[in-house]
């Protein structure tokens, strides 16, 4: 009983330190956040080009007929645009788009993360008749990727932040950037990175399951049915001939249904073993790209792929990235030089503009040594010899003329 008792408590302690190894010592599945990143981007930029026109009557003053559903809804809300102007609604509405496609090219991630979540929120969420259950999982998914360092790989973060490393310093460089690595401490952020991670896991497994659960209630999901009837409704035809090609073969439709079901069902044990992962992961992604062209469903489609993809072994996608990476270089490069030259140019204007304003004001001159330092740094001195320069320099201006001169020597003195 006593051995019995020791095991257990050995145990737990390994699995304690091996939980605290797993949130404090590195950032884990930076690709697959990456990519959840990318494609949630799309999903939303999607949603907000699709509706774009309508946006008076989704949210706007023509979305009065939504009132009724807006006064029995329950659920908290940002009511950023309830009761605004059109004018307002759009500015919100074509910022979160710019916030989106900021999120999908990977620039100034955490920003652009929060920016969209709060956009999106406001925008969706303030006509309740108009919208999808994929809405709740594009929310969700934003939150988590928060606390993530989602900018890390496949991004124009990740890119700059290679070329501040490169460099000696980024008071050399003339990079002014706020990035939560350095801000943060480094067990804080990494913690909250896996956190992120680990709350959009359980959110995958609880969508996958919650789903299966709800479909095997169905008659139609346990007669292998559902997905027959489902492309004989017109909202989900955008394509009738390739909706009749589908549906001219029942069997096929069955074993489809059969497998989405499945696939939801058993998407949690699923997760024990990394081919077993590998092999639910596929089949749902599978599953979504038949929905998202047969049903004309794109968005939604997306937003359960990208948090599917956290599930998928980091290396995988990392191989996977670079090959595509390796032949899509030519196209990519240049569009990040044309991207860097833009982006570049707006820097520069801002901070030239700063500059210009803090000598205009009271006091402003205070940072002219700074500027001189930043000047030096051209001749190949490092900032610390450049900063003590200054230092002697300043020393120097400060003594009488008459204690420059050089002293005689000890030994002048003596034979005098």
């Amino acid at each position: 009983m006593r051995d019995t008792w020791w095991r257990a408590v050995d145990g737990g302690r390994e699995l304690r330190d091996g939980a605290e190894r797993w949130l404090f010592s590195e950032r884990h599945a930076p690709v697959a956040l990456g990519l959840c990143r990318m494609l949630i981007g799309v999903a939303v930029l999607l949603i907000l080009i699709a509706s774009f026109a309508e946006r008076e009557l989704w949210v706007g003053s023509a979305s009065v007929w939504a009132d009724p559903a807006r006064a029995a809804t329950t659920f908290p809300e940002i009511v950023l645009v309830r009761d605004a102007s059109d004018t307002v609604v759009t500015l919100v509405y074509v910022a979160t788009m710019l916030a989106a496609a900021a999120l999908i090219v990977g620039w100034m991630t955490r920003l652009a993360t929060v920016v969209t979540l709060v956009g999106f929120i406001a925008v969706v969420g303030q006509n309740p008749m108009v919208g999808n259950p994929s809405d709740n999982a594009i929310r969700l998914t934003l939150l988590w990727l928060v606390l993530t360092q989602a900018g890390a790989r496949c991004s124009i973060d990740q890119r700059r932040r290679e070329t501040r490393e490169a460099m000696e310093a980024d008071v050399a460089a003339g990079l002014r950037s706020f990035d939560s690595q350095t801000v943060l401490p480094p067990w804080l952020g990494i913690s909250l990175h896996n956190i992120g991670l680990l709350g959009l896991v359980v959110q995958t497994v609880l969508l996958y399951t919650t789903a299966g659960f709800d479909k095997i209630a169905r008659g139609v999901w346990r007669s292998g049915e559902a997905l027959y009837y489902t492309t004989q409704l017109p909202e989900f035809r955008p394509f009738p001939a390739l909706s009749e090609a589908v549906s001219a073969s029942p069997v096929v439709l069955a074993v489809l249904t059969y497998g989405v079901l499945l696939t939801q069902l058993f998407f949690a044990p699923l997760m024990l073993t990394r081919v077993t992962r590998i092999i639910a992961a596929g089949l749902a992604i599978v599953a979504n790209l038949f929905f998202a062209v047969v049903y004309g469903a794109p968005a939604a489609a997306l937003a359960i792929i990208a948090v599917t993809l956290v599930v998928v072994p980091d290396d995988l996608l990392d191989a996977a990235v670079d090959r595509i990476a390796l032949t899509a270089a030519p196209v990519t490069e240049r569009l990040e030089d044309l991207w860097f030259a833009v982006t570049d140019r707006i820097v520069d204007g801002w901070y030239a503009l700063t500059d210009r304003i803090r000598e205009i004001l009271p006091g402003g001159s205070d940072d002219d040594e700074e500027h001189a330092q930043l000047a030096e740094l051209g001749d190949g001195r490092e900032p610390e010899k450049v900063e003590s320069s200054a230092r002697d320099a300043s020393a120097v201006d400060d003594l009488p003329d008459d204690a420059l001169d050089e002293p005689e020597s000890d030994d002048v003195v003596a034979r005098s």
